[in-house]
């Protein structure tokens, strides 16, 4: 009887166990890389185009006072400082490389995700500040030779587009590029049997 016993020790420790299948994973991990760098490059291509559109208009136009330049400086400094940091994101995502070891990779996306959660914490609220302050310096050059009817629809259309991107448009982009870095690490992690 006993040599016809099992030894279910022996089996469980006798049997293989296959590697994680990363190559689904990395598939994922570079059309994720692609998709943002992509954007990012589109997104810096908008971001200098509107920058020259507003040097021309500040050089074409004579300004009878102050105010125009100064609200456009502070536009196109603001501008400038999100295509810096843009950019400082697309190296971000240019490092994410899929045949480092896992443990590298893991920290190259957790400091992807760091970067990204900073960025739309600190800095977006700066720059949302800084063209909104611009924009309204610009116009006072503008609306003080409006009616009160049309300074109301001048501040109101520009700043309700304002409102509306940086309260509502900017937490739902900011929610959705989260989850999906997030779930980037989860599986991340679960295939590296690193959690």
């Amino acid at each position: 009887m006993d040599a016809n016993k099992l030894d279910l020790n022996k089996l469980w420790q006798g049997q293989t166990v296959p590697a994680p299948d990363f190559n689904a994973l990395k598939s994922k991990i570079e059309k994720y890389k692609r998709k943002h760098i992509k954007k990012g490059i589109l997104g810096n291509l908008t971001l200098i185009a509107t920058m020259v559109f507003l040097i021309i208009l500040w050089l074409c136009i004579d300004f009878t006072t102050l105010f125009a330049p100064a609200g456009l400086t502070l536009v196109v400094f603001a501008i400038a400082m999100a295509v810096l940091k843009n950019h400082n994101i697309q190296r971000s995502y240019q490092k994410l490389d899929v045949d480092n070891d896992n443990t590298r990779f893991l920290d190259n996306l957790l400091a992807l995700q760091l970067a990204q959660q900073k960025t739309q914490k600190v800095f977006m609220n700066i720059y949302f500040a800084l063209l909104a302050c611009g924009l309204g310096i610009y116009f006072l050059e503008f609306t003080s030779r409006m009616d009160f009817q049309h300074l109301i629809l001048a501040y109101g259309l520009t700043f309700g587009w304002i409102a509306f991107v940086w309260l509502y448009l900017k937490p739902k982009i900011s929610k959705k590029q989260n989850k999906e870095i997030a779930l980037l690490i989860e599986e991340t992690k679960q295939k590296s049997d690193l959690s």
